[in-house]
């Protein structure tokens, strides 16, 4: 990194070799010196402030190799920190270690979206950082069904519990989106909440048990008439929906 800046206005591929080479070594660095959850959270952090230097030195080129720690990130999360409990009742529901690791690797997203503000990056950040962080909400919502309902119901619990989570999320994500104004937020509430009653006709509807089967579409009619009324509410800005 001293390398980096004492060639930066002297040797601009200098300057850009050495700044690549030091972040290599911090990326080595995290799974030498920590074991476990802890690697990721240090990957999402490094990436992170990766994007972060890179957004004030508008170089797009320090983003996207930020990316790249980012996708390492993602691929600890599906096989490692995601399958951290081999049983539900060995931690405490979001207490615990691996919901901190999603916890942080969704903030690290958010955080690059913020710094990126626009384009297609951003809007790639801002996706991921959702996905990791409903993500680990299902993790957890599985696990409760886990310890919560019968044996012969934890399938039918778990998948309504999955259900009405992500319906809760898509409110919640179109509501913001409403608030601040962000089409890309509302757009990608109104896909999740398009996917969830997707996954009702073509997964619960069959498998799940009558009781479950109409929880689940009673709470999802709930939730939809609460997008109606904010779409209802805000319909003066409708116009402006795909564009602010």
């Amino acid at each position: 990194m001293a390398a980096s800046r004492v060639l930066w206005r002297r040797d601009a591929r200098g300057s850009l070799l050495a700044a690549g080479a030091a972040w290599v070594l911090l990326v080595l660095a995290a799974p030498i010196q920590f074991v476990g959850y802890r690697v990721t959270i240090a990957w999402a952090l490094e990436a992170a402030a990766a994007v972060w230097i890179g957004a004030r030195l508008e170089d797009t080129r320090a983003v996207r190799a930020a990316f790249a720690i980012f996708l390492l990130v993602l691929a600890r999360l599906a096989s490692v920190d995601g399958r951290m409990y081999p049983a539900p009742s060995g931690y405490v529901l979001l207490a615990n270690a691996r919901f901190l690791t999603f916890a942080v690797g969704a903030a690290g997203f958010w955080a690059a979206a913020w710094w990126i503000r626009r384009g297609r990056l951003a809007l790639a950040a801002s996706i991921g950082g959702h996905g990791v962080m409903l993500w680990g909400l299902c993790l957890e919502a599985s696990a409760w069904a886990a310890r919560a309902a019968a044996p012969q119901n934890m399938r039918s619990v778990a998948s309504t519990s999955i259900s009405v989570l992500a319906a809760m999320y898509a409110v919640l994500l179109v509501a913001a989106g409403v608030l601040r104004r962000h089409a890309p937020t509302r757009v990608l509430g109104v896909a999740l909440i398009g996917a969830v009653v997707l996954k009702l006709y073509f997964y619960d509807i069959w498998f799940l048990g009558a009781f479950y089967r109409m929880a689940a579409f009673a709470i999802l009619g709930a939730l939809l008439w609460v997008m109606s009324y904010l779409y209802s509410r805000f319909r003066g800005s409708i116009g402006s929906w795909w564009r602010n």
